[in-house]
């Protein structure tokens, strides 16, 4: 009977820490998505979406697949370097591809039946 009890507390205990995940990773990503959304011609603001980006990364990528975050430092780079040449052609496509691949991950951690079938 121990045994039984234990097994359930720790059933319980993982899933306590997905819950905990999903909703971590769903509130970065909206307040992500929100950065993205108000990037102009500052780099300010492009160097807040970094620093958040550092700052969470570690935790997106624990829960995520590699390629869908690799994507995401790909386009923050590329934003970055639209920001260096002072060029911005194509700076709404890349916001646009940035905030599709946040999305997608929002979609694949959020806790649904869709996700768990």
């Amino acid at each position: 009977m121990k045994g039984f009890i234990i097994s359930v507390c720790i059933m319980v205990f993982i899933l306590v820490l997905v819950i905990i995940n999903s909703i971590y990773v769903t509130n970065i990503t909206c307040e992500l998505v929100e950065k993205i959304e108000s990037l102009d011609s500052s780099y300010e603001t492009y160097n807040a979406l970094l620093n958040l980006w550092d700052k969470n990364s570690f935790a997106i990528q624990l829960s995520s697949s590699t390629k869908e975050t690799d994507k995401i430092e790909d386009m923050i780079s590329a934003i970055g370097s639209l920001y260096k040449t002072g060029d911005f052609s194509g700076f709404e496509e890349k916001k646009s591809l940035l905030v599709n691949y946040i999305r997608l991950i929002k979609s694949h951690e959020k806790i649904s039946l869709e996700n768990i079938i």
